[in-house]
């Protein structure tokens, strides 16, 4: 039961929470909107004000902790090698985070300094905490080339690769899914750089998730249609996971 439930239930709330973020930066990019670019947080905060955004943001929740709650299965179940399960472990941990922003928004609790800058002005001022959080950039850096690397191939992750439900319709999800995966793959190269950039002037306030990573790309050479079409592909991420989230088995 809980093979079949979780993961349909929590594919679908991070689909609309990139779907959000993708449309947002779009909207900025292309338009030329005064919105603040979104990032995971950021997205939870669009949808809360939107019309019955309460609502939203309940279903978006649980979603969040039935997704969070699968990867922590999977990192236990003993299935999958020592990489899989290390990835599924941190997005375990991630979602859980994201979930108790979603949980706060309701319960109007303080929220303050976000918990990932916490954890790196801790870590900086140790030289094994700065190791550590370089081998962290390293990591985003190495897998966000192997996303970009799988998108521009088409040799996708098994969670992707089974994307849809009809054959029919399996082509056109492997082409939106292709693209969305490079596109979140050049935000992670982003980050990582980003990350490298903080440990280097030792300042958390230089690292950046997904919206601040979009803000740097918009001043790039070519500037709003680079970030226009990063906007574009992870928006394209979140129509991807929503049809993992219809596929016979998601991963």
């Amino acid at each position: 039961m809980l093979r079949h439930v979780l993961p349909r239930i929590g594919y679908a709330a991070v689909g609309l929470v990139y779907a959000t973020i993708g449309v947002v930066a779009a909207r900025i990019a292309f338009l030329g909107a005064k919105d603040r670019t979104a990032g995971l947080h950021g997205a939870l905060n669009v949808l809360f004000h939107q019309s019955q955004g309460r609502t939203i943001l309940i279903i978006v929740g649980g979603g969040l902790a039935c997704f969070s709650l699968w990867r922590a299965i999977q990192t236990f179940s003993g299935r999958g090698g020592f990489l899989d399960r290390a990835g599924w472990a941190v997005t375990a941990i991630g979602y859980s985070a994201l979930t108790w922003t979603a949980a706060a928004m309701l319960l109007k609790l303080p929220r303050g300094e976000r918990i990932d800058r916490i954890g790196i002005g801790k870590l900086l001022p140790y030289p094994a905490g700065r190791a550590a959080l370089r081998l962290a950039a390293l990591i985003l850096l190495v897998t966000g080339a192997l996303a970009v690397a799988q998108g521009v191939t088409g040799r996708l992750p098994r969670w992707l690769r089974g994307a849809g439900y009809h054959r029919t319709m399996r082509k056109t999800v492997l082409r939106v899914a292709r693209f969305g995966l490079a596109a979140r793959g050049i935000v992670g190269i982003v980050m990582g750089f980003l990350l490298l950039r903080a440990v280097a002037n030792f300042d958390p306030r230089e690292v950046r998730e997904i919206g601040g990573s979009l803000r740097v790309l918009s001043q790039s050479p070519g500037g709003p249609i680079v970030m226009g079409v990063v906007a574009l592909g992870l928006l394209s991420y979140g129509l991807a996971m929503w049809a993992v989230s219809i596929s016979r088995r998601p991963a």
